[in-house]
């Protein structure tokens, strides 16, 4: 029977329609991609993979070669992944951007001082290494929020090989 205002269905009818008018929704794929999302989110401890890992993984999961970026490309549209085609970017395909992209940009773009009534802080290690290190330029980044590039090399430390792709990113 049809939902009707009173009916728990009906709040979903709203987004259901508007899904339902998504090409990427009503899209059919080949099973060999549904293998290809399985196995690539499969290891949770990496946040990201390199072309050349992701094209060995779609040959074993029988991903044509000509559907490779197209495969890409619709699992980014899906929301399921992040792939770039920008040169500089190309090469990543991230599958967690909370551990690739948004901790290693919140060791920058945090709160270092605490202000009014607000004592909350975003202080790690990272930071007393860095203004240890690097005191006038941490300073202006912590008080002025100018940021010296030098200083990332201290605070991605940890971030190290994925220096220059999360630069492009930003």
């Amino acid at each position: 029977y049809p939902p009707t205002r009173s009916s728990p269905l009906a709040p979903l009818s709203l987004p259901q329609r508007v899904l339902s008018g998504q090409e990427y929704i009503k899209r059919k794929v080949p099973l060999s991609w549904l293998r290809f999302q399985d196995l690539v989110f499969k290891d949770e401890a990496r946040s990201s993979l390199s072309f050349g890992e992701v094209s060995k993984m779609m040959a074993s999961c029988g991903v044509a070669t000509a559907h490779r970026k197209l495969l890409l490309r619709f699992l980014h549209m899906m929301g399921k992944l992040l792939w770039f085609e920008e040169p500089a970017l190309r090469n990543t395909i991230i599958t967690n951007p909370i551990e690739y992209l948004a901790k290693p940009a919140s060791t920058v773009i945090c709160k270092l001082n605490q202000s009014g009534n607000d004592v909350t802080l975003h202080w790690l290690p990272v930071h007393e290494k860095a203004q240890k290190a690097m005191r006038i330029p941490f300073n202006n980044l912590r008080d002025k929020g100018i940021l010296d590039a030098k200083l990332l090399d201290i605070l991605w430390e940890d971030y190290a090989a994925s220096k220059d792709e999360l630069l492009a990113l930003m």
